[in-house]
Parts: C-alpha cells; sequence; structure tokens
C-alpha cells in the first residue's frame, strides 16, 4: 500500500485484486469473532461481489497480453463465457448463495489463460528465465492456486454439510496454496519497487 505509486500498470492490477479480497475475509472474520450465524451468510455476498471484480479485473489484467490470433479468441471467448455463466447462476441461486460452481469454472479459466501467457511469453526456445521479470511471480502464483484449488470449492457445500468428512482436510490445501500466491504476489511486488525510477522533472 505504501509502495503502491512505485508500481507498474500490471502490477497495480495485481495489487488493487489483493485489496480487494481483505473485504469478505475481513467480513469472515466479524461474522465469526461475534458468533454471527444465519442461514445465508452476509459473507457470501461480499465473496460474490468480489468474484465479479476478480474476473473484471483479471480480463483486464491479461487482455493486454492477446492483442490478436487464436490466443485472443480463446482468451475473450472464455472471459464472455465466464461472465453469462455468472449472470445465469445469480439468477437461478441468489446473489446470498455462494456461487462455488462459478468460481471453479473461473479458476479454470484463470488457469488457461496463465498457461497462454506463459506458452506466449516462452515459445521460443532462445527465451532465458528473467527472475526479475515480476510478471512471472504474478503468473505462477495465480496458477498455483487456480489450478490447486479447483477441487477445494468444487467440494465446497459437501465440505461445509459434512463437517467429520476426511476431505475437511482439503481446506489445507487451500490455506497451502493461498500462501503461495501471496508470496508469490509479494515477491513480483518487491521487484517491482526495487526497479522503480522516479521521472525526471
Amino acid at each position: 500500500m505504501f509502495f503502491y505509486r512505485k508500481l507498474s500498470a500490471d502490477s497495480k492490477w495485481i495489487a488493487l485484486i489483493v485489496f480487494l479480497a481483505c473485504v469478505p475475509h475481513i467480513v469472515t472474520y466479524v461474522e465469526s469473532y461475534f458468533e454471527i450465524k444465519k442461514e445465508t451468510p452476509v459473507r457470501y455476498v461480499f465473496f460474490n461481489i468480489y468474484m465479479i471484480q476478480e474476473l473484471l479485473f483479471l480480463a483486464i489484467f491479461f487482455n493486454q497480453f492477446f492483442p490478436s490470433g487464436v490466443k485472443k479468441t480463446i482468451f475473450r471467448t472464455s472471459v464472455v463465457l465466464c461472465f453469462l455463466l455468472g449472470v445465469m447462476l445469480i439468477i437461478k441461486n441468489g446473489f446470498t448463495n455462494f456461487q462455488t460452481i462459478w468460481l471453479c469454472f473461473n479458476n479454470i479459466a484463470y488457469t488457461m489463460w496463465s498457461l497462454l501467457l506463459l506458452y506466449k511469453l516462452y515459445e521460443r526456445d532462445d527465451t532465458v528465465f528473467n527472475t526479475s521479470y515480476s510478471l512471472l511471480f504474478y503468473i505462477f502464483g495465480l496458477f498455483f492456486y487456480t489450478s490447486c484449488t479447483i477441487l477445494v470449492f468444487g467440494l465446497w457445500d459437501y465440505i461445509r454439510s459434512h463437517e467429520n468428512s476426511y476431505l475437511k482436510n482439503l481446506n489445507a490445501i487451500h490455506s497451502i496454496y493461498n500462501v503461495v500466491m501471496y508470496v508469490s504476489f509479494s515477491i513480483g511486488f518487491i521487484i517491482e519497487v526495487k526497479l522503480f525510477r522516479p521521472k525526471k522533472s
């Protein structure tokens, strides 16, 4: 937050996503702390709002990397499908229900976008892996989180309704890859700040 102005345009989109993700988690903490129990918890509304924001910002973030060709067609088609599915599920299930199907579908799309971008960056054999390239840390963080948590969110409702099930241990996977993603993003932010050069007047 303190060094936000030193981030590149790409990094600022990722930072905004991270900041917005704090809101539903804070609401969840407040509900848990005060033991607020409702049939439809308020946090689900905030998580659904965040899913819309996340999809929009990640679509803007990735769009610049696919200006033309087959990758552009695949990317934009998947964006439209994600938004249409979201609208359909919200109309059907309501905005107060956690849209796990939509979240899983979005995560599959994010995984695909990450792989498309990685393929574009390294489709030439003579390309050298550059660890100072902060974009890579954003892509890797997002890729590992979205690809490895699809199963968790796919079984979300079952896990919540079966407290004694061994599948509840899958929550640990979510926590681990959450940490991996944020650490990866943080490395990217640190790289950006270190490379920052103020504009000369």
